[in-house]
């Protein structure tokens, strides 16, 4: 959400968690209209056009799954690591 405030014209209008509790928090937090823990009742919304996905790797096919068939432009973030006891990031100068 911090990357996405240089972008004035851009508005996020739902926000999808596979959990009541963390989609309505992070709404909350974000201000942040709406939330659902369906992603398929999301991305098939007019309004959408663009679906962020800013989840751990072993969620990306639950999430991208449906909204690369609804035909939505997707952005699938890629973690530094693999799991969050892991937190490198190597660079090669």
């Amino acid at each position: 959400m911090n990357g996405l405030k240089g972008c004035p014209k851009l508005g996020v209008v739902i926000v999808y968690s596979r959990t009541e509790e963390h989609a309505r928090a992070f709404a909350e937090r974000w201000k942040i209209p709406e939330w659902a823990t369906d992603m398929t009742k999301v991305v098939e919304r007019p309004e959408v056009d663009l679906v962020v996905i800013a989840s751990p790797n072993f969620l990306h096919k639950e999430a991208t799954t449906p909204a690369c068939k609804s035909g939505e432009n997707v952005v699938c973030t890629k973690p530094p690591a693999r799991n969050s006891g892991r937190r490198r990031i190597f660079l090669r100068l």
